[in-house]
């Protein structure tokens, strides 16, 4: 569901009671006893250790149950948590007076108020925004439930919402009416940029859109080709057995508890972490990578069980010949060094914030990797190239270009044309010359960037927060065109691990919650989850200028 209007007057009623109330105090001192604190307090510094005498209790039921929501929903706790013995009586023993609400009043009425909270601080974001960015995905949510979800990057991230399309089919036309109507609910003036995941569907209605909207930029997700890109490297037979090897040896350590606990006991002698080893049935791509590389980190610990009478007992005879091979340690190690930046990208994008301009950065580094190994990289460069090119564009190399963790000379001279020719195309007329003049300034260190220690200070933030600074503010024409692109996301919608916590949240609460309201659970836990800002979740040590 998207953000509704009709919720404000309860948060006027919510907020009428949150001016009238005092606020609880942060946690006693842990030198006074539990037994003395019968409620939450609020009390004053004093310069006298004489114990205060004025307590007030938070009573208000209303305002009491929006922190019991707040506390589950944004823990991604079952609602059923509030109605469990040990729940009761801390709240109890905080306030005797209290009784919370049923599972059905937390997950109806008392979720409405604080989903309704939650989208109002959202919308009020988004009016202060100058520029928003929409991430735009088409997925199927539990019970095959056709989904299209919104995630606003203003720059930090937040969920929009989540909306049903019921029994349509995500078809070109479905597509471009929702993204239109999302685009309406924000500002369509608002919006900078549109990025959407790299179905077929979406693709055409990004083209469709784009005609109507020359305005905005429309990208496909980093995230998404990335996906596409290594399923089709890691499908092809020079891998598949490989992959297909060290998937059988996970299934086995998870299926057997006696083969778990030998390996834990070889890595505690050896005085080595035990690697998790993973899911042996996650097909991702993500997930066929942890696994390999599981085992090859795993690779000692192993050796020591295969020369153990019984430990390996179990094992499927034609693996452990494989992995007693000296043949497959090699190859494994191979494999491992080939693919570890390609990992290292696709665990990039569990930030909630990937930035375009650290994609651009690291996927370029991939092709003087790809020419340490020669003949074997040969194989796989071709499906590589086919994904570059379907994701170059002018967008990405200006945001690369005014990141200020990255040399100007990681661009070729086209692509710095290309830049220019999208700054131009996307600001005023009469401000570009402005722009070029202090671009210039900029890329060529002269001025106030010919400080060295200008350059060290952008490898210990974000580039966002660095050019929000005064150091953006010298550049007054330049620093706005900085702040948009930058906040370009690099991906269309959540994380692996929140959509992964989205579907967990539907299905745990199926009981008390119906499709909507499971969604609105979702959404409250998501924005309490995601990063506070854009700052939060980037690497900031990617190179040094």
């Amino acid at each position: 569901m998207m953000a509704d209007s009709s919720d404000q007057p309860v948060k006027k009623m919510r907020v009428k009671n949150d001016e009238t109330r005092q606020e609880p105090a942060p946690a006693p001192d842990l030198e006074h006893p539990p037994a003395a604190v019968a409620a939450l307090t609020h009390t004053t510094v004093r310069d006298d250790p004489s114990p205060p005498t004025d307590v007030t209790v938070l009573n208000d039921k209303s305002d009491l149950d929006g922190y019991v929501a707040r506390a589950i929903f944004g823990a991604g706790l079952p609602v059923a948590t509030v109605e469990h013995s040990a729940f009761i009586k801390m709240l109890k023993r905080m306030n005797p007076a209290y009784d919370p609400p049923s599972a059905l009043s937390l997950g109806t009425s008392v979720l409405d108020l604080e989903y309704s909270e939650v989208q109002l601080k959202l919308r009020a974001e988004v009016l202060d925004a100058t520029a928003v960015g929409l991430g735009v995905e088409s997925w199927m949510a539990p019970q095959k439930r056709l989904l299209v979800s919104c995630v606003v990057s203003k720059p930090s991230p937040a969920v929009f919402g989540f909306e049903s399309t019921g029994e349509m089919p995500h078809t070109v036309e479905v597509l471009v009416d929702r993204i239109e109507n999302i685009m309406t609910q924000i500002g369509t003036g608002k919006v900078s940029v549109i990025v959407t995941d790299a179905s077929d569907g979406m693709k055409q209605a990004s083209l469709s859109l784009q005609q109507k909207y020359p305005a905005i930029t429309f990208l496909p997700s980093c995230a998404h080709i990335m996906n596409s890109m290594m399923k089709e490297i890691l499908d092809m037979s020079i891998i598949a057995n490989m992959i297909d090897t060290c998937k059988k040896l996970v299934s086995f350590f998870v299926q057997d508890p006696a083969a778990r606990c030998a390996i834990a006991r070889v890595s505690g002698q050896t005085q080595e972490t035990a690697m998790p080893m993973g899911d042996p049935n996650d097909a991702s791509p993500i997930g066929l990578l942890q696994c390999l590389f599981a085992i090859e980190r795993n690779r000692h610990s192993l050796d020591i069980l295969l020369a153990e009478n019984g430990a390996l007992n179990n094992l499927n005879s034609k693996v452990r010949d494989e992995i007693n091979s000296l043949s497959f340690w090699d190859e494994i190690s191979m494999f491992t060094g080939l693919f570890e930046p390609f990992f290292e990208i696709m665990k990039m994008f569990e930030s909630d914030s990937p930035l375009l301009s650290t994609f651009y950065h690291r996927f370029t580094l991939l092709w003087a990797h790809l020419d340490k190994y020669g003949s074997l990289a040969s194989k796989f460069q071709h499906i590589i190239s086919k994904y570059w090119q379907s994701i170059q564009h002018p967008a990405m190399y200006t945001a690369y270009l005014l990141d200020p963790r990255f040399p100007p000379s990681g661009l070729s001279g086209e692509a710095t044309s290309e830049a220019l020719a999208y700054i131009k195309r996307t600001t005023s007329a009469e401000v570009y010359g402005s722009i070029v003049d202090e671009l210039t300034r900029f890329t060529a260190r002269s001025g106030l960037f010919a400080d060295d220690a200008i350059w060290e200070s952008a490898q210990k933030c974000s580039p966002i927060h660095w050019w929000k600074g005064f150091i953006g503010s010298s550049c007054p024409n330049l620093q706005p065109v900085a702040l948009r692109t930058l906040g370009f996301p690099a991906s269309s919608g959540l994380s692996r691990s929140k959509r992964e916590m989205f579907d967990k949240i539907q299905v745990m609460n199926s009981k008390y919650m119906n499709e909507e309201q499971a969604g609105k659970a979702a959404i409250v836990y998501l924005n309490s989850n995601l990063a506070s800002s854009v700052e939060d979740s980037v690497v900031t040590t990617e190179t040094l200028v």
